[in-house]
Order: C-alpha cells, then structure tokens, then sequence
C-alpha cells in the first residue's frame, strides 16, 4: 500500500478533495503607471485629479485577450475551471489528481491543508504568460514587519 493511500485512510482525505491556487499573469503596460500617475498628480496637467479606476488600470495592465485564452484552454483541458478572473490573475480549482498531473507535483492532502511535493512545471508553451503559481508551493516566505 502507498503512504499516500495509508495516509488517506488515517486522515479520511481522498484524492478527490479540490484545491485552489492563483495563476500570476504577466502583466502589460506596467511602465506606463509612473507616467499615468504623474499627469494626475500634477495640477498643472488637464488629467490632474482624474484619477483611474481599478477596472481602468487592469485594462491598462491584464494580458492580451488570446494570452488568456491560451492559459484559460490549457486549464480546461487539464479539467479544472477558473473560479475568478481578476484581470492579470485567476484563482483556479481542481482536484488534487488533476492538478499533480498538470503541474508535475504530488499534493498530499493533510488534516489542515495540502503538502507539496516537488516543483510545479509550467508548461513550456505557458511560460511567456504565467508568471508563478501561488498556493502550489511550500515555500516559506519571511513575514516583514512594516513600521
């Protein structure tokens, strides 16, 4: 019997439980910020005090619509489905079998969460859009006090 079996059977996980994670995008326009944010910042400029919104800025920055798609087609293929679609990012869902699959991990479930196990693989014809994966990693980050 494998581990991951007789772990399943001492905790009552299955491999079918979800797991979600966020998709990082590449995003476009990023230079121009500084310069969208000086003609509203200064009152000498015709901009000044029109201020964009958050629907206006992911415009500015989300990947092109078929960049998307690429990634979007790649999800569904690989049978898991977008949750949302924040503009440069999708918090995507599936199941612990077709997410190790897609990615090339083995997640175990746990009684609080998942473990990762090996590097998550972004697929080659991916790599120009997808900027990282989040959640699919047991990397730990340092927590930075900000004063």
């Amino acid at each position: 019997m494998s581990i991951v079996i007789t772990f399943m059977m001492l905790t009552g996980c299955s491999l079918g439980n979800d797991i979600t994670f966020d998709v990082a995008l590449k995003q476009r326009n990023v230079d121009l910020l500084p310069h969208l944010v000086d003609l509203v910042s200064d009152p000498s400029s015709l901009n000044y005090g029109q201020y964009l919104s958050i629907d206006n800025i992911n415009n500015i920055v989300s990947p092109m619509a078929c960049d998307k798609l690429l990634v979007s087609n790649w999800i569904t293929k690989n049978n898991m489905f977008i949750l949302n679609d924040y503009g440069d990012g999708l918090k995507v869902k599936g199941s612990i079998v077709n997410v190790s699959k897609a990615f090339d991990i083995t997640i175990l479930p746990l009684r609080a969460g998942f473990k990762i196990q090996g590097d998550y693989i972004i697929p080659k014809e991916l790599n120009y859009i997808v900027e990282f994966i989040e959640g699919l990693s047991n990397t730990k980050y340092p927590r930075i006090k900000v004063y």
